[in-house]
């Protein structure tokens, strides 16, 4: 189990939650700033469909959990697994000079 972060109360304002996130991020490991993304993300969606359908409540806790542990899984499989795998040292292609007795010309067809 990983341990739960409590961000304090907004008194009013949101520039505490904000600061206080900053301050989170900072010291956060990129595991963990990758969970909190993806649940602002699943809470962020949960309330854009309730949003959109007329008197709708959001969705409840376990299945904004629920949704969340997709996104997270397939940010795992797609991208992190996709990156490891493309990760190969590329070929640079460079400039070479024409051989002897002929000139290069390069033209982009604008005019």
């Amino acid at each position: 189990a990983a341990p739960v972060v409590t961000p304090p109360e907004l008194n009013g304002s949101h520039s505490a939650v904000s600061q206080w996130l900053q301050e989170w991020s900072a010291g956060a490991s990129d595991a963990e700033r990758e969970t909190m993304v993806q649940g602002l993300y699943g809470l962020w969606l949960a309330r854009n469909e309730a949003r959109d359908r007329d008197g709708k409540r959001i969705a409840d806790a376990k299945a904004v959990a629920e949704r969340v542990h997709d996104h997270m899984r397939e940010w795992t499989t797609e991208v992190h697994q996709r990156t490891a795998r493309t990760m190969e040292p590329k070929q640079v292609e460079r400039w070479k000079p024409p051989d002897a007795g002929w000139i290069k010309v390069n033209a982009d067809g604008a005019t």
